[in-house]
């Protein structure tokens, strides 16, 4: 109890000791209130543009004329006075214009010597004319006609004859229409063999194939069994465009001629084949197939 009331003492006499401090700061300073000072004026400049007068002239001694401003005259007269009209000058007149020229009289052209007159020639002297040549000159020799050629005799032809012409005629075209056009003269042809690659024409030949080699078996030779003969051989089969045979040639033989002969019947058995498609044929008239032929001692026939 007693030390709080110290503190409320202490503080107590820390405030008064204060506020009395300030009190007599505040008496002991004084404050005059003055009033601010005007800005001081910035001096100024002023620019006046005026036009240049030109010089004055001197004032004339005598003048004429009262005017606002001095000007001498620009004539020579002193005396004023009323002026006599000046008379025009005669133009002076212009020299006569010089004649032109005279040109230069032609010279005369010489007179032409007469011309000197002809001589007559000397006649000359006659000869005496040949009367074997003289005749001869004057008629001259007659060609000799050239020789015709005989004309052949006129042969009139018979009904006879007509008609059989025309019945050659009609066969010639009947052949010709008979034809197919495999059969022409020079026909185009398509050629595939084992190692063509494209895909119409290696499965045209795949079924082609495959039926060669089913009538193969089928019909293999008695006498190659019998024997037990083998070999191989190159055939080459020429196509119509309808899938008929043209023609079977052997190409390369086998050593025995029963297979060769084999092979050609297999092919005449399994004719007709199926027709050639146009993108096999590719606008060709035929097509040939040339393909390896294989008769195994095992009674197996296949082509490769």
């Amino acid at each position: 109890m007693a030390a709080t009331d110290t503190r409320t003492r202490r503080l107590t006499l820390a405030v008064l000791f204060s506020a009395g401090a300030h009190l007599f700061v505040l008496l002991a300073v004084g404050f005059t209130w003055q009033p601010p000072h005007p800005r001081s004026a910035q001096p100024m400049l002023d620019i006046a543009l005026v036009r240049e007068q030109p010089k004055p002239e001197p004032p004339p001694e005598k003048p004429e004329f009262i005017a606002n401003a001095d000007r001498s005259g620009g004539g020579e007269q002193t005396a004023a006075g009323p002026r006599e009209p000046v008379t025009p000058q005669p133009p002076a007149p212009r020299p006569p214009a010089s004649p032109p020229p005279a040109e230069p009289a032609p010279e005369p052209e010489p007179s032409p010597k007469p011309a000197p007159a002809p001589q007559p020639s000397p006649e000359p002297p006659e000869r005496p004319e040949v009367a074997g040549k003289a005749e001869e000159k004057a008629t001259p020799p007659e060609p000799e006609p050239e020789p015709q050629p005989e004309k052949p005799p006129k042969h009139e032809l018979s009904a006879t004859d007509i008609l059989r012409s025309s019945q050659e005629v009609a066969a010639n075209e009947s052949f010709s229409h008979s034809r197919s056009p495999g059969e022409s003269d020079f026909p185009d042809k398509r050629r595939i063999s084992a190692s063509t690659r494209e895909h119409a024409a290696a499965a045209y030949m795949r079924s082609w194939i495959d039926k060669i080699e089913r009538i193969g078996n089928m019909n293999y030779p008695e006498e190659a069994r019998r024997r037990g003969l083998g070999g191989r051989l190159i055939l080459e089969v020429t196509l119509r465009p309808d899938g008929s045979v043209v023609s079977v040639d052997v190409l390369e033989p086998s050593r025995h001629p029963v297979l060769d002969q084999a092979a050609q019947r297999i092919v005449d058995l399994a004719a007709p084949f199926a027709p050639v498609p146009e993108r096999v044929l590719k606008g060709n008239d035929l097509l040939v197939i040339t393909r390896t032929w294989e008769f195994s001692r095992g009674q197996n026939f296949s082509t490769h």
